[in-house]
């Protein structure tokens, strides 16, 4: 990357889009709807209205954009090589920049935290320190990094539950479903940016297992995933109303994956599995809520 790229200075208003599309903001939202959906599934309306509920959403919501922008702090030169639409790299917003929105929203997170107590710092502190080993080392060693997401993503519906008392047995269950779940498509993830990873030197699941493996690694994850979400469904105690809506919202689409990934497919099919993997993890609150 050109320093003239990374030092380049925007206009305000561009800046503050370019801040919106750092942190991701459309899945940081996503992430703060699942943790006000958890308190609910777990301990019903009273718990989703509260005050805790929505300061805990929030948290979560800036460490999921603190997970993003970090990312992306740290892939900077990386992605010019082919990910040039990125905010850094296309020139919308500085690295410098950057590095202080990133700062502020660790910020952010622990004062939050602050107030809500012991257990909420340390998970805060936790988080933050994953997502930033994540960034500057776990994400280039196979498959960890990958697992550190899924871990992460998982976590929040414990932090999101645990405040109101005993968090429900569904509760934990939907936590490594969705850890599993992430698990499998950041693998997805990985394969789409094979490519550009290969190029600029980056040593990840699709760079090691090669486009092949690393798609039958994600195939049999997410037949894993199928499976495991199928016996949830069938053993334990949920609201049998949002069964059709876990198969129609999570299942077939999930089973769809595997089965247009099943041959070779060309990379126009596997960015269409990405987009689709977003749409799965965004309708699936929906049979989550139903769950109560």
């Amino acid at each position: 990357m050109a320093p003239s790229q990374l030092s380049r200075r925007p206009q305000p208003f561009a800046r503050v889009l370019a801040w919106f599309d750092l942190i991701r903001w459309k899945a940081t939202l996503v992430a703060a709807c699942y943790s006000v959906a958890t308190a609910y599934v777990a301990h019903g309306i009273p718990a989703a209205r509260s005050l805790e509920t929505f300061l805990r959403a929030a948290v979560i919501g800036l460490l999921v954009g603190y997970g993003f922008a970090l990312n992306d702090c740290a892939d900077a030169k990386s992605d010019a090589v082919g990910k040039a639409y990125r905010p850094i790299p296309a020139g919308r917003i500085t690295l410098r920049a950057s590095a202080i929105l990133t700062v502020s929203l660790a910020s952010a997170a622990l004062c939050t935290a602050a107030y809500l107590g012991r257990i909420a710092i340390a998970y805060t502190v936790g988080a933050l320190a994953l997502s930033t080993l994540y960034s500057y080392s776990l994400k280039r060693l196979f498959c960890a990094g990958h697992a550190i997401v899924g871990i992460l993503v998982g976590s929040t519906f414990l932090f999101s539950a645990v405040p109101f008392g005993v968090v429900p047995p569904k509760v934990w269950a939907v936590s490594l479903l969705s850890a599993l779940f992430i698990f499998a498509h950041e693998i997805l993830y990985a394969v789409q940016d094979e490519y550009s990873d290969r190029a600029a030197g980056i040593s990840t699941t699709a760079t090691v297992l090669g486009l092949g493996g690393a798609l039958w690694l994600f195939k049999i994850i997410a037949a894993l995933f199928i499976v495991a979400t199928a016996v949830f469904l069938a053993t334990w105690h949920i609201s049998s109303r949002s069964v059709p809506f876990w198969i129609a919202c999570t299942l077939f689409p999930t089973a769809y994956e595997i089965l247009t990934l099943w041959k070779q497919p060309s990379r126009l099919v596997i960015l269409r599995n990405v987009r689709l993997s977003r749409y799965i993890w965004l309708c699936t609150i929906l049979p989550f809520i139903l769950s109560r």
